[in-house]
């Protein structure tokens, strides 16, 4: 993951041609932590938000959230679930 001190042209180029960003609404609160994952059955990190993955035995999608939010994960225009905290999908 890159962090903000590592932040140049070329690297935030890189990050949004390969879809690993999103819009905060931080007036709202600080979105500070916020991150979506997908694990394989072992653990290991697969894909980072904004890559596609195939949908594979043991794969577990992960968001992470600084405050209690709604989040829907509609896949072929199905499905939501709510989370506080951290959810897995």
């Amino acid at each position: 993951m890159c962090s903000p001190r590592n932040w140049n042209e070329s690297s935030i180029r890189a990050a949004l041609k390969a879809g690993h960003a999103f819009v905060a609404h931080d007036w709202m609160c600080d979105t500070t932590g916020f991150q979506f994952t997908a694990t394989d059955s072992s653990g290991k990190q697969v894909a980072l938000m904004g890559d596609a993955v195939k949908r594979i035995e043991g794969l577990k999608l992960t968001a992470k959230l600084p405050v209690p939010a709604y989040v829907p994960l509609i896949a072929h225009g199905y499905g939501s679930r709510q989370g506080r905290g951290q959810i897995g999908f």
